[in-house]
């Protein structure tokens, strides 16, 4: 298998959950009533996938270099107030790491995420870059 990969399967199960926090937030229009349930829901994911990426980059450090950009993105997102920042840092880091195993959909899902208005869609490419290089085997 990929070095590192017990990062970079956090760094998944971490894009993952943020995915799924991102539609039941959209969702919370279409819900009704139960929309706030959904929001507690989502808030939960969130923070539960902002966890497991911020353990997904420590471990990913001794493979890739510094990983102080995605954790302080980690850190700004949960401040609310400099989110954008946060989901800028979070994608020059996703691309950045990317770039270390030369895998272009990460790198682009990197490039989309650090996007605010569409940041969505490159998590979602980053979970697919992220899923191949995990699928990877050694070529040694």
């Amino acid at each position: 298998m990929v070095q590192g990969q017990e990062g970079l399967t956090l760094l998944r199960s971490g894009v993952k959950y943020l995915i799924i926090s991102d539609i039941l937030s959209l969702a919370l229009w279409l819900l009704g009533p139960f929309g706030l349930i959904a929001a507690v829901v989502a808030f939960v994911l969130a923070i539960l996938g902002l966890v497991r990426m911020w353990r997904g980059f420590t471990a990913l450090e001794p493979v890739v270099g510094s990983t102080t950009l995605g954790k302080v993105g980690v850190i700004l997102i949960v401040t609310v107030i400099l989110a954008i920042v946060g989901v800028v840092l979070l994608g020059v880091q996703l691309y950045k790491i990317g770039g270390h195993f030369n895998e272009g959909t990460l790198k682009v899902g990197g490039i989309v995420t650090a996007i605010p208005p569409i940041s969505f869609i490159g998590l979602i490419l980053t979970y697919v870059g992220l899923g191949k290089l995990l699928s990877r085997q050694p070529t040694a």
